[in-house]
Formats: C-alpha cells, sequence, structure tokens
C-alpha cells in the first residue's frame, strides 16, 4: 500500500506510513458470506449461478484526424432547395438579360411580338429574385426588360388604335 500524503511504499497491514506518519486508509474488506448451512465460507469461494464475468472496459475512441497535413476539408454546394442563396456578387441571371433584350427590342421594332414575353420573363424574374432563387444583381435588368415591355405593348396599342381611327375618320369623308 501507497501513502496518500507522501508516496511511500508500505506494508499492507500497517496503520500509518513509515515516512510521514500519516493514517493510512483500511482496505475495504469484503463481507464474509455465510453458506448455505449457516458455515462462513471466504468471499473467493462464493459462487453465483448466473453471474456474467467482468467484461473489460471499452478503449476510448481515437480522436479524428485530418486526412493530411494542411487540409481545409471542402464546402458542401447546394444548388436548389429552400436555403440556396446566390453569392453577394454573382451577376445577372440569363433571364434578367433575355427580358431586357425583348423589352429593347419591343420597344424598337417588334412591339407586342417580343414585348409580351419581355413582360412575363421581367416578372417571373423578379419573383425569384424576391424570393432569393436568383441573383439580386439583376433586379434592375428584369425590371428594364418588364418595364419597357410593358411601354411598347401599351405604344404599340396606341398605334394601332391611332391608325385604326385614321382610317374610320377618313373613310367618313
Amino acid at each position: 500500500m501507497f501513502c496518500t500524503r507522501c508516496g511511500t511504499p508500505n506494508a499492507d497491514e500497517a496503520n500509518f506510513c513509515r515516512n510521514c506518519s500519516t493514517p493510512l486508509p483500511k482496505a475495504a474488506q469484503p463481507p464474509r458470506q455465510t453458506g448455505a448451512y449457516g458455515s462462513v465460507t471466504e468471499p473467493s469461494t462464493v459462487r453465483f449461478p448466473n453471474a456474467q464475468p467482468a467484461q473489460p472496459p471499452m478503449p476510448a475512441p481515437a480522436p479524428p484526424q485530418p486526412p493530411y497535413p494542411g487540409y481545409q476539408g471542402y464546402d458542401v454546394m447546394q444548388n436548389s432547395g429552400p436555403n440556396f442563396s446566390y453569392a453577394p456578387n454573382a451577376g445577372a441571371s440569363g433571364r434578367a438579360i433575355t427580358a431586357m433584350v425583348l423589352g429593347i427590342l419591343a420597344f424598337v421594332s417588334c412591339g407586342p411580338l417580343t414585348g409580351i414575353p419581355a413582360i412575363i420573363v421581367g416578372k417571373a424574374e423578379m419573383n425569384a429574385i424576391r424570393q432569393g432563387q436568383a441573383p439580386p444583381a439583376g433586379m434592375t435588368i428584369a425590371k428594364i426588360g418588364f418595364y419597357t415591355g410593358i411601354v411598347s405593348t401599351v405604344l404599340f396599342a396606341l398605334g394601332l388604335a391611332f391608325v385604326f381611327l385614321a382610317v374610320l375618320f377618313g373613310s367618313m369623308n
């Protein structure tokens, strides 16, 4: 038995440390068992019929190690779903650019043939940007396509009405 104060080895039967005189703790004695007929038996001879042998403790798992020195891991890319968002420096999407080109073409020459698709694509892109499914950098470009599509379609309708009225009033004379 070792002293708990100074660590000196002592005899198992000793009550005090031989070096520092500290009282040594008494080892717990297992209780004596009585046999089936009242006789005293030693603890080592007592047998329990259903007792399982003691299992050794499981070793602690080793801490995880990186695969090689300097390993930084990797970012998980998510391309869809409710948590998907574009990087803040991402440019305008193709739909926003398409809406703007269709709107400009409608204003310059094609009228409602490209104006109505510009309105539809521009509105769909603005909704996608508001929901976080498209990069916010395309909002202005999508608005340009949307509003030029509306303006060109309205101007075309007004011009067509003016021509119709001119023809109608011209035929009355």
